[in-house]
């Protein structure tokens, strides 16, 4: 009787390969319905970081802007050390490694997505004057005289890849014409935060955009004049 007893008792204490099989079934069915909020967890902590990036140049930029008697970097006047990334690098208002977002994938060490020695994952308006007559893109502009600065990105995110290059008339030494960001048919067209991109406005605020909520929001109201 004694032996039944312990028989019966040791058996109780296991498992049997049916329950092993439901107790990993069950636990592969948690991990299965937990792996898409990690993954997009991670990638809204990304999202929140390249936000602080963008906040931090702004603040650097509008140092710029008060040292500078209201006049806002120029997208580029002459050549590569001359762009507003450069001109705010060189002169201390933004560190480095501000300029690379964390979602930022893109591959290859070529000029355009390393410019100044530093990898760059955000793209300046284009809008904002080089400087320079071929381009006709006008001259630098002050910040006072914008008439609409919430409807004005200032940079943004963008994608550097090997195929833009500076004979692009759409991509120059890290400057874009904004629209060309939201559009697909576009080497620079970029979309790694959940479908959209963070953008810099020239009043102060970022926003996530959506080549939808761009073309519904802001496309035409952005007006330089």
């Amino acid at each position: 009787m004694l032996n039944k007893i312990r028989k019966s008792g040791s058996r109780s204490a296991g498992f049997t390969l049916m329950e092993l099989l439901v107790v990993v079934a069950v636990i592969a069915l948690l991990a299965s319905l937990l792996l898409p909020a990690l993954t997009n967890a991670r990638e809204m902590g990304r999202r929140m970081k390249c936000v602080s990036n963008l906040r931090q140049i702004n603040f650097g930029t509008m140092l710029y802007v008060q040292d500078y008697d209201g006049w806002l970097p120029p997208a580029k006047h002459g050549g590569a050390s001359t762009t507003a990334f450069a001109v705010l690098k060189l002169n201390g208002y933004i560190k480095p490694e501000l300029w690379n977002c964390p979602s930022d994938k893109t591959e290859g060490s070529n000029l355009y997505v390393y410019m100044e020695g530093v990898r760059r994952s955000y793209l300046w308006n284009c809008e904002f004057g080089h400087g320079d007559d071929s381009w006709d893109l006008g001259e630098p502009r002050k910040l006072h005289r914008l008439r609409f600065p919430s409807k004005i990105i200032l940079l943004l995110d963008g994608n550097q890849t090997i195929a833009c290059t500076g004979g692009d008339a759409e991509y120059y030494y890290g400057s874009v014409h904004v629209p060309f960001v939201f559009d697909p048919a576009r080497p620079v067209f970029c979309d790694r935060h959940s479908g959209g991109v963070n953008c810099q406005f020239a009043d102060g605020h970022v926003e996530w955009l959506n080549t939808e909520k761009y073309y519904s929001e802001i496309y035409g109201q952005d007006d330089f004049n």
